[in-house]
């Protein structure tokens, strides 16, 4: 798993390989679990994989903390996960 940290401003970096959920100490951290590996035939709606965090990352109507579009962007452009949030 991917073990990513996330700045002050909102960006996210790869920080480390880790295998163990307890890695994660705050809510700047995350690890990236990929279900599916390159080139794999993918059809809609497939889950490409898992982000462990912690928090809340739906707010009371159920929609997007920035800090979860925050880390689903900067997986995504690490190449590793999902496409940005919109």
């Amino acid at each position: 798993m991917r073990h990513y940290r996330m700045a002050p401003d909102g960006s996210v970096s790869y920080a480390r390989f880790d295998y163990h959920r307890q890695a994660i100490e705050s809510d700047k951290e995350a690890l990236f679990v990929r279900f599916t590996g390159r080139g794999d035939s993918l059809k809609k709606g497939a889950d490409l994989g898992a982000l462990m965090m912690r928090g809340r990352v739906m707010d009371d109507e159920f929609e997007l903390t920035e800090r979860a579009c925050n880390w689903i962007t900067g997986i995504g452009e690490d190449g590793h996960g999902p496409a940005p949030c919109n």
